[in-house]
């Protein structure tokens, strides 16, 4: 009943139009719900997102959950993920795109899951990496282990907003390392982040995840530009 009274005196907003959110809603109200747009993309090297990477590293195939534009309802759920520290939101984001994954018969086999990392300085200043609780949230649904700490950033780079796709290759270029390599032979990876854009980031962890032998490398992530 505590809740239910604070919520009424300081009612939650919908992270998608910022309208006071019913009892019944979570984060983003039933009409935002029905309105994201879903990419929708088959498990092929030859969707679109996927087309981002090809011929610059191999993979297995991209697939993204919804499609982003500026000053759409998907901009406002990543601002709110990145920078509104906003854990559970990115956990129940993490489970759509888990639902999504589900329909694929040719992800059945996959063998873990991989966040993207930030650098340890950004992270502490950020609160949390939202591609972690985008993967805890994959992994609830397709049940199958998180490797937090198998893949680290080694250098802090600079902000990826507003950089051209070459300035966002050289910002990104040899800075992941991964721990143990040879834990990782021979498994089906899913390499998880929040959005691709020029697909710079993804190239450079799966360049270093190409290095382990027999391995195989499918990509999720919230959204694409």
């Amino acid at each position: 009943m505590l809740g239910d009274f604070i919520n009424t005196i300081f009612p939650k907003n919908c992270v998608g139009c910022s309208r006071p959110l019913y009892k019944q809603e979570k984060f983003l109200c039933l009409h935002c719900k029905s309105e994201l747009p879903e990419a929708k993309y088959d498990a092929t090297n030859n969707n679109p997102a996927s087309k981002l990477l090809a011929g610059r590293t191999y993979f297995n195939t991209c697939l993204p959950l919804y499609y982003y534009s500026r000053g759409g309802k998907v901009q406002n759920i990543v601002k709110e993920i990145k920078y509104g520290e906003q854990p559970e939101l990115t956990l129940d984001m993490g489970r759509l795109i888990g639902l999504s994954l589900v329909s694929h018969h040719s992800l059945r086999d996959l063998n873990a899951i991989i966040p993207v990392p930030l650098h340890p300085k950004r992270e502490k200043k950020r609160g949390y990496n939202q591609s972690y609780f985008l993967g805890k949230g994959i992994a609830e649904v397709l049940d199958i282990p998180i490797l937090k700490n198998q893949m680290v950033r080694i250098v802090n780079n600079t902000s990826q907003t507003d950089k051209s796709r070459q300035e966002r290759w050289e910002n990104v270029n040899s800075i992941f390392s991964l721990k143990n390599p040879a834990e990782l032979s021979g498994m089906h990876i899913l390499l998880v982040d929040d959005v691709i854009t020029t697909g710079s980031t993804l190239e450079s962890c799966c360049a270093v995840l190409n290095h382990v032998k027999d391995i195989k490398i499918t990509i999720a992530t919230l959204a694409t530009a």
